[in-house]
């Protein structure tokens, strides 16, 4: 039997290490009442009461927190479940022996109990930090559902707002294109009546009508025939075709029309207008004639004594004509002269042509101006080739006066005469067609 002073030596951790929690004290639990009759082997463990009121004073403090096991039932033997504790913490505790006659049990470990409670304390506050964060989460999950809630009903509230501004600019744009299609309608139904009125209006045009259109036309004809190609007699032919329309349509208001065509009539018919294509072909001839000149009658520009046309007169007057005509075959063939007269020069063969080409070129100058009308330069080209015949010329035979008396007569046409002015009908016309329109729209 062993000494409890004895016991507290034999463990010196116990007492070194107070703060590391130790097991509750391991006791021997009483056998069930069941097993009474047959008894068990040691007669101490039935009455574990005296062996607690002689547990060392060493002890004592120790099992006073492990005294809540010994209240719980026992229905299984407390040794094996000390020895699993053990075999956990550390080497198995031996329970001590007790005496015969009601021995004193030996202290336990109370430190697993306290690991326990440390690892319980620890697991609570991860437990309850673990909690705190899914309460964190849940708050924050939370919060984000309310921000897309409210995020959804701003898109919601925004994408309406949108639908309604739209739908009220389309309704309004809706309303702008009906008005103007409407005033679409209204302008081409308006256009439309207009044109059917005028279709009315044409249907019921009288002969009259058709009569005073067809008069106006050819007025109108014969002003432009006279202004743009100065057609004196298709102007007239128009006028007398104007004339005799306006006359079938028989209508006294149109007296002061027929006056006025007769007056124009008459003023055209005074027009002394030239004719082009006589003038060009006599200016023709003329080149024709200064070609087939003969070169003996061209000499240099001096003073000639006498003149053939005067010799030919003297002749007459003082021998008799038998004697003149004998001259004048003699003067086919020879040039008399003065011989108290100066010399005069004969031009080379090369200056005759020269001379011929110049007054050719003369003469083709006034057959374009004929053509254009052009008064001056008609009058100018003439006037220079006569004066050229007269300077380069001697003599004064047949064909050389021929030549200078054709140039003179053609000199005194009028190529671009005044033409008068035969727009008064026309306006006459139009006034009264403008007149019974307007009587025809007030019925």
């Amino acid at each position: 039997m062993s000494n409890p002073d004895d016991t507290s030596k034999k463990n010196p951790d116990t007492d070194a290490r107070p703060e590391q929690p130790e097991s509750p004290p391991e006791q021997v639990a009483p056998a069930p009442d069941s097993a009474g009759p047959k008894g068990t082997p040691s007669g101490a463990a039935s009455s574990p009461e005296p062996a607690a009121e002689k547990t060392p004073p060493e002890t004592a403090d120790r099992t006073i927190d492990g005294a809540a096991t010994t209240d719980a039932p026992q229905s299984a033997p407390t040794q094996p479940t000390a020895s699993a504790a053990d075999a956990r913490q550390g080497p198995p505790v031996q329970p001590v022996p007790q005496a015969s006659g009601g021995g004193e049990d030996r202290p336990v470990r109370l430190w697993p109990l306290w690991l326990v409670c440390i690892l319980v304390l620890i697991l609570s506050l991860l437990l309850g930090a673990g909690g705190w964060m899914l309460w964190q989460q849940q708050q924050q999950l939370r919060t984000d559902v309310n921000t897309l809630s409210e995020l959804r009903d701003s898109v919601r509230t925004e994408r309406e707002r949108i639908l309604d501004e739209a739908s009220t600019r389309l309704r309004e744009t809706l309303a702008l294109t009906e008005e103007r299609q409407k005033a679409t309608e209204e302008r081409l139904q308006a256009q439309l009546s207009q044109l059917a009125a005028k279709v009315l209006q044409q249907s019921a045009t009288s002969r009259t009508d058709w009569l005073l259109a067809e008069a106006e036309y050819l007025l109108r004809l014969a002003n432009q025939r006279l202004a743009l190609e100065r057609d004196v007699k298709g102007a007239a032919k128009l006028l007398e075709a104007a004339d005799a329309v306006v006359a079938e349509a028989d209508d006294p208001a149109l007296y002061p029309v027929r006056e006025a065509l007769a007056q124009e009539l008459a003023a055209l018919k005074a027009t002394g207008l030239p004719d082009r294509t006589g003038l060009f072909l006599r200016l023709n001839a003329l080149a024709a004639q200064v070609d087939k000149l003969n070169q003996r009658v061209f000499v240099a520009p001096v003073e000639t004594a006498t003149s053939v046309g005067d010799a030919s007169a003297t002749a007459e007057t003082s021998w008799d004509g038998r004697l003149a005509r004998l001259k004048q075959q003699v003067e086919k063939y020879l040039v008399i002269r003065r011989l108290d007269a100066p010399v005069e020069p004969l031009l080379s063969p090369d200056q005759i042509a020269y001379l011929k080409a110049n007054l050719r070129l003369m003469l083709e100058q006034a057959q374009l101006a004929v053509l254009q009308q052009n008064q001056e330069v008609y009058q100018a080209s003439l006037d220079k080739a006569s004066e050229w015949l007269q300077r380069w010329l001697v003599g004064q035979d047949a064909s050389t006066r021929a030549l200078l008396n054709e140039l003179e007569a053609l000199r005194k046409v009028e190529i671009r005469p005044g033409l008068p002015d035969i727009s008064g009908s026309l306006r006459l016309l139009k006034g009264v067609i403008r007149q019974m329109d307007g009587g025809e729209a007030g019925k």
